[in-house]
């Protein structure tokens, strides 16, 4: 059974924040990435899909995929695939990916039981390519919220990252901050001090 509730997932439309994540995640891909546009973005973790919604409007992604567990397919915002998959329970090995240029997956871990961090970091594997951008974000201790089980420093969350395969790129990281700055996004929002921007 889904932890969250319908109206956990429904509460996501219309939040004006994800103009803001969208924009400051499109600037990270363009730090790696100048002058090229995204073609396929994943939100691991999506619910409804309101980022994924933001990143079609505003990045013009033709192709989008959302997963998360037992959201009601009536609630989604966004044109694209969704994917029903249990980061809790299930296999990683159930499914086979295509590479995604962008990849996100933002307070979302802290989530899942620590025995299962490798299991998800697995799935975000699936969708890593040469030059993949990863945009991640998951709560550091001490951070309120709901069902917070396996909160980790950033510096914590790096190292597993770049154990499974991902590679730090500050520039992207710099440029995350910077766009969230210009949207007036708090430097204490969990957003901004949890995100690090990484490569495949």
């Amino acid at each position: 059974m889904s932890r969250y509730s319908r109206h956990f997932h429904a509460r996501r439309a219309g939040d004006p924040k994800y103009v803001a994540l969208a924009k400051a995640t499109l600037a990270a891909y363009a730090a790696v990435w100048p002058g090229k546009r995204p073609e396929t973005a994943v939100d691991v973790g999506s619910s409804i899909g309101a980022l994924l919604a933001q990143l079609g409007q505003q990045g013009g992604i033709p192709f989008l995929t959302g997963l998360d567990h037992r959201v009601d397919k009536d609630l989604l915002v966004f044109k694209g695939t969704y994917l029903d998959f249990d980061l809790e329970g299930e296999d990683p090995g159930q499914l086979l990916a295509n590479p995604s240029d962008l990849v996100v997956c933002q307070e979302t871990l802290e989530h899942i039981s620590p025995e299962r961090t490798g299991a998800a970091l697995a799935v975000l594997g699936w969708f890593r390519g040469p030059g993949t951008v990863l945009v991640f974000s998951a709560a550091c201790p001490g951070q309120p919220g709901r069902h917070h089980v396996n909160c980790r420093p950033r510096e914590e969350w790096i190292a597993l990252l770049e154990a499974a395969g991902w590679r730090l790129h500050p520039g992207a990281d710099g440029a995350y901050r910077a766009e969230l700055k210009r949207a007036g996004i708090s430097t204490r929002s969990c957003y901004y001090a949890n995100t690090i921007c990484l490569e495949g």
